[in-house]
């Protein structure tokens, strides 16, 4: 789901009616409808938006989210309930959107920041994200020279199977003024779950519920832009799609005195699981330290990290060996359980790889175990899909 959007879908709002399950797998089987306004732009801090709705042969405007804030959001929505009822259904609505500023009174034609013409929801959860500046030009320019103009992006996750005990994550760089990013988990070892994304890029990924910590990395190395907690079970995450947007500016002065850097975690739910909210900024983390380094090296073995990590299909074991001996791989589950392993069998020095099919795997953490004489090495891998 890489490379966004550029229409707008409708935030429709507090007053409409929601339908929701409490099943999860039944709740990711909604088409659903959520807003999220992460553009920094101390310019448009509170906006109003306007939905013009077919009815006849001109757009009728209704106002459906004013004074809305920024680093907020709307509700995950499931219909437009009361507020429209001849267009409750939500897949494959035309819609036109006006995004103004809050004082617009003006309901027949709204005088609008942008109009966004016609755009139909899809079946599936529909994200629609305010992003970028009203002046490019006031602004720090992006790093990987990608427009920063202010507007809408929208996309619609489709994946439907994860269950209470995963968090489907979908992870986009909403930061004008960031280079392209990879986004690491330390406590796995730092396996990457976003790669390579650009202001105004999403991927997804779906992780084993825990209290992570992620490490927002320039791509391509190892330094670190910032650090945050992500307390996935803490929050109640688990059966939830949520999304983790970068927000604000890494340099605020060079930014109009935007807001700094930080990480918005939007669930994508009717209302919050106990002990979070819709929108929150996730608490910083400190700067990551060696014991988190790759690879692992005893001066016997050097213990690579799996690769790819996470893998969903195959994975590869590397190491290499100063000395020559009997050497023993067990991969375990987050039980202790050996889920595959290689029997102790006398090794030259050099360098080895163990290709492994990791397809029929639960997702989740597993542990990598080298043995060699009497010393260990181990890693972190992570299975997502």
């Amino acid at each position: 789901m890489k490379g966004l959007f550029r229409l707008l879908a409708a935030a429709l709002v507090i007053s409409v009616t929601a339908i929701w399950f409490a099943s999860p797998l039944a709740a990711q089987q909604q088409t659903t409808l959520q807003v999220i306004h992460n553009a920094a732009d101390p310019a448009v801090n509170a906006v109003s938006v306007w939905v013009g709705v077919p009815i006849g042969t001109t757009p009728t405007f209704v106002s459906v989210l004013s004074n809305f804030k920024y680093r907020t959001a709307s509700s995950a929505l499931t219909s437009f309930g009361t507020l429209i009822p001849s267009l409750s259904p939500l897949v494959g609505v035309p819609l036109k959107v006006n995004i103004t500023s809050p004082d617009n009174t003006n309901a027949t034609t709204p005088t609008p920041f942008r109009v966004y013409d016609s755009l139909k929801l899809r079946a599936g959860a529909n994200l629609v994200i305010a992003r970028g500046v009203l002046s490019p030009t006031s602004f720090a320019p992006n790093p990987s020279g990608r427009s920063t103009a202010f507007g809408v992006g929208f996309v619609t996750d489709t994946v439907q199977s994860f269950s209470a005990n995963e968090t489907r994550l979908l992870i986009y760089n909403g930061c004008t003024d960031a280079p392209s990013i990879d986004v690491v988990v330390r406590e796995a070892n730092n396996a990457k779950i976003a790669e390579n994304l650009n202001f105004d890029e999403i991927s997804g990924i779906i992780v084993p519920v825990g209290d992570y910590t992620f490490d927002i990395r320039q791509t391509g190395t190892t330094k670190v832009i910032a650090s945050f907690q992500a307390p996935l079970k803490k929050f109640n995450w688990g059966g939830q799609r949520v999304a983790l947007l970068t927000s604000g500016f890494l340099e605020p002065a060079k930014n109009g005195n935007g807001l700094p850097f930080g990480l918005l975690a939007v669930v994508n739910a009717p209302t919050a699981p106990v002990g979070s909210s819709i929108a929150q900024i996730l608490p910083a983390a400190s700067a990551p330290t060696s014991v988190f380094a790759d690879p692992l090296d005893n001066g016997v073995v050097r213990l690579e990290r799996p690769f790819p990590n996470p893998a969903s299909d195959q994975a590869v074991i590397a190491y290499t060996l100063q000395q020559a001996g009997d050497v023993e791989i067990t991969v375990t589950n987050l039980l202790g359980q050996p889920v595959w392993s290689v029997e102790s069998q006398f090794q030259a020095a050099g360098r080895y790889t163990r290709p492994v099919n990791v397809s029929t795997w639960a997702r989740g953490l597993y542990t990598v175990q080298v043995k060699h004489g009497q010393q260990t090495l181990s890693t972190i891998m992570m299975i997502a899909r």
